[in-house]
């Protein structure tokens, strides 16, 4: 189901104006998934990808939590299997946003 503008939720324009500018960046750049929760008290989008980076197939995550007018953002990219292997470190660092969620 496509969201009308009406109802998006107000962090998918943030997130759609990053990935946009982010996506220049990397050759066939296309969206694998795309999730938006509320959490605490705001919301958090978490957008993965894969593509191509200096020649080297790449997999990535974009991920935003907004809460008011506070807006965190995290990206990771990986050359496979380097993706799995970072998968903990990257989640840390969406953990130590945990002082913004609260």
């Amino acid at each position: 189901m496509r969201r009308g503008r009406a109802d998006r939720h107000p962090i998918t324009d943030a997130a759609n104006l990053y990935a946009e500018a982010f996506k220049s960046g990397i050759d066939g750049y296309a969206e694998t998934s795309r999730r938006t929760m509320a959490v605490n008290g705001g919301q958090e989008e978490t957008i993965t990808y894969n593509g191509t980076l200096v020649g080297q197939p790449v997999q990535g995550i974009l991920y935003f939590f907004q809460v008011g007018t506070t807006l965190c953002s995290i990206s990771g990219v990986a050359i496979p299997p380097g993706d799995a292997k970072y998968q903990p470190d990257l989640q840390a660092m969406i953990d130590s946003l945990e002082p913004v969620k609260r």
